[in-house]
């Protein structure tokens, strides 16, 4: 329990003088906050909000605004106002004693009750917007509701989804979650400016454009002996590692993509210089990464521009950047993300897509590679499959000698209008590229299988355009 000293309260019995001075001291009987000429007004004695550690935690703790009836207090003796105007403050701290101590995005968050007095926390809220789980809904991993000091809570959450890139989450004693009297703690990390961030600030809870970095697999963010939020190995259910250094570096946040390429042997598919910008960099280091889909590092060039995606192959890459402060482990071609361990933190990843062209199959929609019907009239929608689906696609009709008629792009259209075309017969291929020119009206089909990347696809849908014959 904190002591609390009221110095200059009384010069004479029942006579208070104009600017009294409130000291608080800890249970070791430190003084770790004084509070100078605290306002009367009206037979109200006003307290404004300091930030203050208390019981050797840390942690900064708010305490709100309250009153103190005089009148009551002119009533009773020193001693009695001593307990009086102590309990008032411990009450209200006692909304912030109870802290976030570590979250992990699987959905667990972890609460630590830093004071010396139990809290029943079941009716309080987690949010990260816009979802939010009240305490006593949720699925306890450790610990209880009504948390014994010094104790911890673990939780699974309900409706609220974390990230590791980025996210918030704030700890709320009601459902009031636009109101910076009812946060009682918060943390955001990957960036600032989340919704809730402001009225953290407002609470005086949490710092305007702070936030800890992004969270890596395998790691969880927790609460330090400094009352820093780090990333460091999971210890959901067990007492945070009070050592661990804070880590202020971000990978910042890249603008660009997604790059498709097409592999044809030809080379020179590189992400043009400039396509990726990157900000928010936090860190002394920075560090280019290319990964498979599965986060296994294939490279670590200088700049983005530098990499020639032609000789990886077909697949999926994803491009990251990499800040980074003093050294770190598992940063080599063959790694793992995952494996990264140190002071670093990951920008948001950029894909790129190896693909070579597929012209694949087409048939008419539901199936069906032949259509018939009275020249005129001839409108029907077609489909295709190709194991290129990020290269262009387009549908080409010839006639029966392979001469190009027309043609139509997948992406705006499947359905086809032949109804200006006489009677005859006609076919529908499909025709997979990158980067090339429209086919010329009247020439071969042959004229688009002639560059490294494009294909035609194996079959064709024949159409019969045809006049009635009563015979």
């Amino acid at each position: 329990m904190c002591k609390i000293r009221l110095n200059n309260l009384f010069s004479k019995k029942k006579e208070l003088l104009r600017k009294p001075t409130l000291m608080l001291f800890n249970h070791n009987g430190q003084l770790f906050h004084t509070y100078y000429s605290i306002l009367i007004n009206e037979g109200f004695l006003f307290i404004p909000p300091k930030k203050i550690g208390l019981q050797g935690f840390m942690k900064e703790i708010c305490i709100v605004n309250f009153y103190v009836n005089l009148k009551l207090l002119l009533k009773m003796n020193f001693n009695r106002i001593l307990l009086i105007t102590l309990s008032l403050l411990v009450s209200l701290a006692g909304y912030s004693q109870v802290v976030i101590n570590e979250v992990y995005p699987d959905g667990t968050v972890e609460l630590k009750n830093a004071g010396n007095s139990t809290v029943d926390v079941g009716n309080y809220w987690l949010c990260n917007f816009p979802e939010y789980d009240q305490l006593q809904n949720l699925n306890l991993l450790c610990g209880d509701l009504n948390m014994p000091a010094g104790s911890i809570l673990a939780v699974e959450t309900q409706r609220v989804s974390l990230e590791f890139s980025d996210g918030e989450m704030g700890l709320y004693v009601n459902s009031s979650f636009g109101s910076s009297s009812s946060i009682i703690d918060y943390v955001e990390w990957g960036f600032s400016g989340h919704r809730r961030s402001s009225v953290a600030v407002s609470a005086g809870i949490w710092t305007s454009g702070q936030f800890a970095p992004s969270i890596t697999s395998g790691s969880s963010l927790s609460l330090n002996g400094s009352g820093d939020f780090v990333v460091q190995d999971i210890t959901i259910c067990e007492e945070n590692d009070a050592q661990a250094m804070t880590c202020n570096v971000s990978g910042g946040t890249l603008t660009g993509g997604p790059f498709t390429f097409c592999i044809d042997g030809v080379g020179g598919d590189n992400i043009p210089a400039g396509a990726i910008t990157v900000d928010g960099i936090v860190g002394a280091n920075t560090q280019v990464i290319v990964t498979d889909d599965q986060g296994n590092i294939l490279g670590l060039p200088p700049t983005f521009d530098a990499v020639d995606f032609e000789g990886a192959g077909e697949g999926t890459c994803l491009v990251w950047y990499l800040s980074y402060e003093g050294s770190i482990s598992g940063l080599e071609a063959g790694a793992n993300t995952s494996d990264l361990a140190g002071c670093f933190s990951l920008s948001n990843p950029v894909t790129v897509y190896r693909q070579s062209p597929d012209g694949g199959a087409v048939q008419i929609a539901g199936g069906g590679d032949s259509f018939a019907f009275c020249a005129g009239q001839i409108m029907f929608d077609v489909e295709h499959t190709t194991t290129a689906p990020n290269l262009s696609y387009w549908y080409i009709i010839t006639d029966d000698q392979n001469n190009i008629l027309g043609f139509a792009n997948s992406a705006e259209t499947n359905s086809l209008d032949l109804s200006a075309a006489p009677p005859g017969t006609c076919r529908v291929w499909g025709w997979s590229y990158r980067g090339l020119n429209d086919p010329i009206i009247g020439g071969p089909l042959s004229q688009l299988t002639d560059d490294p990347c494009e294909d035609v696809s194996d079959n064709f849908i024949t159409v019969y355009r045809e006049v009635p014959d009563g015979g």
